[in-house]
């Protein structure tokens, strides 16, 4: 059960938004959680920032198509879901990804601590196997920034563990032909864990040309080596062959008939095509005095979409979008525990290549070639957090990460025009948060947090320009400063109480500039 009461006073002038909220939980919560910006178990009470921790087996039934249903009732955070399977869900925290035209910027998405955000910071929620997370936490306020570029909220999604041997399969039926099965099959030992899932999912969607087919396979193992060694193998694979795109209504459409779809959308057969692979490899080390993590992993994304436009002019990048997307990326850190302190050491490299191409849409047919070009993106950072007990009742967090990143863009179509739109962008930044917490009394305690962050715009932001093609130069990070003070109190082992008031100010916010059957630029 949760029950939150949010006052907000918003202003529109580039002052701070400020905003007081009311939280009240229930139902066997774990009073201490995974805190993903100190990467260490912390009590909630102490905590110096507003997180959630969500068992998945306390939320509403649902299909699980949508990961947003499981963040409904999660003070602070906003789930858009357009009932539209060609536009994932939008994430929102604190107004962080609220610029999104379709699925997750400006927050880092982790499952089981891998990155589900790209390099460039955007992610996507389609490619999560729902089946497999037995709960997530939802981490929002400064504390947050220490994950460097669109580190304006963290969700983080753990799996479940199989802890007997069992096979599970099911299926689920709903209005407009909407069905899905899935089958569950794992094997355990007492060191040893093995699952293997998957799901078919298909639907007709309430609307004309709304269908949606999409099938997942996952596998995970699971090995405690000894007493200080554990590791874990994941691989996903996402496929969504059919995704149509019925475009959206303007109001006085959606109030006449919201079954309705846009004729363009019929005309230009607009769709979208997913295939989405992703291994990675974990493995984690403790000791008396410390604990460390490796992970690597690496993923495969193609996309296809129809635009409900031709894109034929000479100066257009066409309107059906095919791009290819490679991604890696590897991560290392080490935390030293001392008698009432403890400092993490880590450092982090992800890689991102897009092999972009366009063409006109020819009435649902891909035609002419229109774009040819090959993205490159790195992102690099070091980082130092801290955990210090002060006294008794007094601690202190913080840290700081500085993150260099490198976006490159070769042209390869030059016949319409011989215009070479090929160049590079280069962002360093420096993140840093502290905060401290008092804990007066042994069921009570308060805290203030300060935080600096930044943002880089995506590739797919970057991608478009008003007027002709290629990058858009013009673009750079935005830049936030944020502070929260909080009050939590621990009533008893099932209700907690949390009041926090913070302030976010924001320079040189991304911003949707033009948004036009499908083509969004940014300013």
């Amino acid at each position: 059960m949760s029950y939150s009461a949010v006052l907000k006073k918003l202003t529109y002038t580039g002052l701070p938004l400020l905003a007081a909220s009311f939280v009240v939980h229930s139902t066997e919560v774990d009073e201490t959680v995974v805190v993903t910006a100190t990467q260490s178990e912390t009590p909630w009470l102490t905590t110096a920032a507003s997180i959630d921790r969500v068992n998945v087996e306390n939320t509403l039934p649902s299909m699980k198509i949508d990961a947003g249903d499981a963040l409904a009732g999660v003070a602070g955070i906003q789930a858009d879901s357009r009932y539209n399977y060609a536009q994932d869900t939008r994430l929102v925290v604190r107004g962080f990804g609220s610029r999104a035209a379709f699925g997750v910027r400006g927050l880092q998405l982790n499952v089981d601590g891998i990155p589900l955000s790209m390099p460039d910071g955007q992610a996507q929620t389609s490619s999560i196997f729902l089946d497999s997370i037995d709960s997530l936490e939802v981490l929002r306020g400064p504390l947050a920034t220490l994950y460097g570029n669109s580190g304006g909220g963290v969700v983080e999604w753990f799996s479940r563990k199989p802890t007997e041997t069992a096979l599970e399969w099911g299926g689920q039926f709903s209005e407009n032909n909407t069905q899905r099965y899935n089958v569950n099959a794992q094997w355990a030992t007492d060191n040893k864990q093995l699952q293997v899932l998957a799901s078919d999912f298909q639907t007709d969607g309430p609307r004309r040309h709304n269908s949606a087919e999409r099938q997942q396979q996952a596998v995970r193992w699971y090995h405690q080596w000894d007493d200080q060694n554990r590791f874990i193998i994941r691989y996903d694979n996402n496929d969504a062959p059919l995704l149509q795109d019925p475009s959206a209504l303007t109001p006085q459409d959606w109030r006449y008939d919201p079954t309705q779809t846009v004729q363009r959308a019929v005309d230009f057969n607009t769709r979208k095509d997913i295939h989405h692979r992703q291994g990675s490899f974990s493995w984690f080390h403790e000791r008396d005095n410390g604990e460390g993590l490796l992970s690597l992993w690496q993923g495969d994304r193609d996309i296809e979409q129809f635009l409900p436009f031709a894109g034929d002019g000479d100066t257009s990048s066409g309107a059906v979008i095919d791009v290819s997307r490679q991604f890696e990326g590897a991560h290392a850190r080490w935390r030293q525990r001392g008698v009432n302190w403890s400092a993490t050491l880590g450092a982090q490299i992800e890689r991102q290549q897009d092999h972009r191409f366009g063409f006109v849409n020819n009435s649902g047919e891909k035609g002419e070639l229109r774009r040819d070009e090959f993205n490159w993106i790195e992102n690099a950072s070091a980082y130092l957090r801290f955990q210090w007990q002060l006294s008794e009742d007094w601690s202190a967090t913080g840290g700081v990460r500085y993150s260099d990143i490198n976006y490159e863009v070769k042209d390869y179509f030059t016949e319409l025009d011989n215009s070479d739109d090929s160049g590079s962008s280069d962002f360093s930044e420096t993140t840093a948060a502290i905060s401290l917490t008092w804990q007066f009394l042994p069921t009570s305690a308060t805290y203030l947090s300060l935080g600096q962050g930044f943002e880089t715009p995506t590739l797919t932001e970057l991608a478009y320009r008003n007027e002709g093609s290629g990058l858009n130069r013009e673009l750079g990070p935005s830049t936030n400063d944020q502070w929260e003070w909080g009050i939590k109190h621990q009533l008893d082992n099932d209700w907690r109480l949390h009041f926090a008031f913070f302030g976010i100010e924001s320079e040189d916010e991304i911003l949707v500039d033009q948004s036009n059957d499908g083509r969004t630029t940014y300013r």
